[in-house]
């Protein structure tokens, strides 16, 4: 007899969205992939790698402390470099500060069972990364959602959400996951004074802040609130993910040591520590040449940017538009005549074999439909070229067959 097991499964688990498919799609013969927001393996440093596992594995001392048990904050000579590293970008910490986590996707669930309560409101942008989204969903907050796009963040509505006191507010300040866009200087002043105002805490992913290729850096959040002298308003998270590599898993968090060690008792609860080995791996590598690393970084993906941008440019219909990030992974493409993204992506992965993410996953609320995520990182060039000639051309055959009909808005 077959167990009947749905009555078991918990409030939260039961609103969670299927696992995407979009990370499969990569691997998939025939599929040309702007899906998954997955870094070129051909930029992985083995060799550094390589290199530092000898280090490791050549010296009693290390070997032993990688393949041991270990505090559940993280690897302190990792969580020194990574003090030293902040400082570099004007931010002040020390290691009681650093959590070091099983990548940015475990750093904002350890946030998330930290801070949220049942029906807690937190605050989004719109749009924003899909997986907070699904990770802060499992602790069952109400989202309250600021527009955020090419003009910038809707402060009037920003204002109105964060006077209602959310637990936090979620931002991606660089080259944002969906649209590749920054959040403006006067934008993060802006913010952080809201929230100073109604004590609302800011997390601010810096997933892609070190992957600017073209323009100025602006400041953090982090470096704003603590020249402000309110530097316990701010949570940062980053990963090495899409510096060094996914396959570490390796993020971290860094804060007010307060509310760090409270992170760590949670850790300790879940799964004690992050891998001591790969957290070794990470401390050879940022000590060494890890900055002339990520300036070859810059140059792959501003290249890979570059080509489609000028791909889209040449090979979309008329009445598309797109963002132009100075930096990251992604582009944000929207729609003419109110297309509905799902019907392209069922089109184009049954026709030219292009796979894409359909914008609805990046609104709490799943809309507007009409829009959808393309990472330029994954593919070669000519990948890039040929794939979005062959978007453009079943986008043109959709428009000429829907208008009038059912998949027009």
């Amino acid at each position: 007899m077959t167990l009947e097991w749905s009555h078991a499964i918990s409030l939260s688990a039961r609103n969670l969205a299927e696992a995407p498919t979009f990370l499969s799609l990569a691997s998939k013969p025939g599929i040309t992939s702007f899906a998954g927001g997955i870094p070129d393996a051909s930029a992985f440093p083995y060799d550094a790698i390589s290199a530092a596992i000898s280090a490791i594995m050549d010296s009693p001392s290390l070997r032993a402390q990688a393949f041991q048990y270990a505090p559940s904050m993280g690897y302190e000579p990792l969580r020194q470099s990574l003090v030293r590293n902040l400082a570099k970008d004007g931010v002040k910490s020390d290691v009681a500060g650093i959590l070091i986590a099983n990548g940015a996707q475990q750093a904002l669930d350890l946030i998330g069972r930290l801070l949220i309560d049942p029906y807690d409101a937190i605050a989004i942008t719109a749009p924003t990364f899909f997986a907070a989204i699904d990770t802060f969903s499992v602790y069952r907050p109400r989202m309250e959602s600021i527009a955020f796009g090419e003009n910038g963040i809707d402060l009037q509505q920003a204002e109105a959400v964060i006077a209602g006191k959310p637990k936090f507010l979620y931002l991606i300040p660089e080259f944002q996951n969906p649209t590749g866009l920054c959040i403006s200087l006067q934008d993060r002043i802006s913010l952080l004074g809201l929230c100073i105002k109604h004590n609302v805490m800011i997390i601010e992913d810096s997933a892609y802040r070190d992957l600017r290729f073209r323009g100025e850096g602006i400041p953090s959040i982090s470096r704003l609130a603590q020249d402000a002298g309110y530097d316990g308003h701010v949570l940062q998270v980053s990963t090495f993910s899409k510096t060094i590599s996914p396959g570490l898993r390796l993020g971290w968090i860094a804060g007010a040591p307060a509310l760090v060690s409270k992170l760590a008792a949670l850790k300790l609860s879940c799964d004690v520590h992050t891998s001591v080995f790969s957290q070794c791996i990470a401390a050879q590598l940022i000590d060494t040449d890890f900055d002339k690393h990520v300036v070859g970084l810059k140059t792959l993906y501003g290249s890979k940017c570059g080509a489609m941008l000028a791909a889209l440019e040449s090979c979309l219909p008329e009445g598309c538009s797109w963002t132009r990030p100075d930096g990251g992974l992604f582009i944000w493409l929207t729609l003419p005549y109110r297309i509905d993204a799902r019907h392209l992506l069922e089109k184009s992965l049954a026709g030219s074999g292009v796979a894409f993410v359909p914008g609805e996953l990046f609104f709490a609320n799943r809309s507007p439909k009409s829009s959808c995520r393309l990472s330029f990182a994954t593919v070669s060039e000519p990948q890039i070229a040929s794939g979005i000639q062959g978007l453009g051309a079943d986008l043109t055959a959709l428009i000429t067959r829907s208008r009038g009909r059912e998949l027009v808005l």
